[in-house]
């Protein structure tokens, strides 16, 4: 290919696999952090630090390995029982870093309603625990409150009623209450479900392009 450019690069005979190779300080790392978090599963509050780690990952320039190194971590993680979640800023795409996070959290909602609808039974058994819990930790209001910024909670919890569920048009009227009143209803869905023993794994790719 480097001689002939008009040659096919890509080979039948030619792979490279799907392994993360040479970062095995960073792995090391990180997975560190996360077998601390299992140590703790149960034993505290899960609003408490021992619960919750933030991790920054950088590197020099764009395509470095960044994202496919915790891709990889949380492929590996998921296998360990882990609910892994994601969600992507865009570069020159006009959004607010309220609309990814929420996007992110409902991703969470549709992994419950997939296990709950599913036919292992231990996920049936986590999914309706973990919805117990969440009707447990956010009232009538609140939770008609979150269906807006996360449509999917109306398939997991159905006592949620249609007429007291608002729309953002409200919420853009008043964006520092709404950004607030967002902080405590993703806390509470988080802490609710944290509650539980299964740890969840949540990455923001391309954080410099939030506002």
């Amino acid at each position: 290919h480097l001689d002939d450019p008009e040659d096919g690069f890509f080979s039948s005979n030619l792979r490279f696999g799907l392994g993360c190779y040479g970062r095995v300080g960073q792995v090391t790392s990180i997975l560190g952090v996360a077998s601390s978090l299992e140590g703790n599963n149960g034993r505290e509050s899960p609003h408490s630090p021992e619960c919750i780690e933030g991790i920054f990952v950088s590197g020099p320039i764009a395509g470095c390995g960044k994202t496919f190194l915790i891709q990889s971590i949380g492929d590996y993680l998921t296998s360990q029982g882990w609910i892994v979640l994601s969600a992507k800023f865009e570069m020159g795409l006009e959004h607010e870093s309220r609309d990814v996070v929420s996007a992110a959290f409902n991703k969470l909602v549709n992994v419950l309603v997939n296990m709950r609808d599913g036919e292992v039974e231990k996920d049936v058994e986590y999914a309706t625990n973990a919805t117990k819990a969440i009707s447990d930790a956010l009232d009538r209001d609140s939770m008609s409150s979150l269906a807006n910024f996360l449509p999917s909670i109306k398939e997991l919890v159905d006592t949620i009623d249609e007429k007291h569920i608002g729309t953002n048009d409200a919420a853009e009227s008043d964006k520092g209450n709404s950004y607030w009143q967002l902080v405590f209803l993703l806390s509470s869905l988080l802490g609710a479900v944290l509650s539980l023993d299964r740890r969840i794994m949540i990455y923001f790719d391309d954080l410099q392009w939030s506002d």
